[in-house]
């Protein structure tokens, strides 16, 4: 009885002759885990269009990160410049952004994924002179019916303020946990 190799170095792991990586198989399906010549990792895809691209097929739960005695924690981190000249992040640039796609038909022989239409982005207030950082507000992202752009609907600033549509040029000055809507500050308590 023989088994099938679980880790393979292979010319044309994309289904060419032209791109060597490293495929890893597990069972019958040759696209588990693929590591392109590109350094682009994908799992359940043998085209990866990012550093870490995942695929599922026939599941809702792409993926599970389960700790023990810890509470569980996804670290995103960004600086500017390199990797070998690190320089620190800017007030108004964003630190992170969480983007939601869907898959589109026109109908007329248009398909794809669409552009982002809805997002969680984290954007720096104040440069970073700190270890500390420079504060962050958090703002929540929808677009329109019938497409746009995605746009800030509701922001929560570095003091804890819930802003709701649109954003006072400066919110500096409102009251910390207190609530602005429409261009007034509502009293919560």
């Amino acid at each position: 009885m023989s088994e099938s190799p679980i880790i393979s170095a292979q010319k044309g792991i994309d289904g060419t002759n032209g791109t060597n990586g490293i495929g890893w198989q597990a069972g019958a399906d040759p696209n588990d885990i693929r590591n392109s010549n590109s350094g682009q990792v994908g799992i359940g895809t043998p085209a990866p269009e990012r550093p870490l691209h995942v695929v599922a097929e026939g599941s809702g739960d792409v993926s599970y990160f389960d700790t023990y005695q810890a509470t569980p924690n996804v670290g995103v981190r960004r600086a500017n410049g390199t990797l070998a000249n690190p320089g620190k992040v800017l007030a108004g640039e964003p630190i992170s952004h969480i983007n939601f796609r869907g898959y589109y038909d026109d109908g007329a022989g248009g398909e794809g994924f669409t552009a982002a239409v809805a997002g969680i982005r984290v954007v720096a207030v104040g440069d970073f002179n700190a270890p500390n950082g420079g504060g962050t507000a958090m703002e929540l992202r929808t677009s329109a019916l019938g497409g746009g752009s995605n746009n800030v609907r509701m922001t929560i600033n570095e003091n804890g303020v819930l802003i709701i549509d649109d954003m006072p040029t400066s919110s500096a000055g409102l009251p910390a946990g207190s609530l602005w809507r429409n261009g007034n500050v509502v009293n919560i308590v």
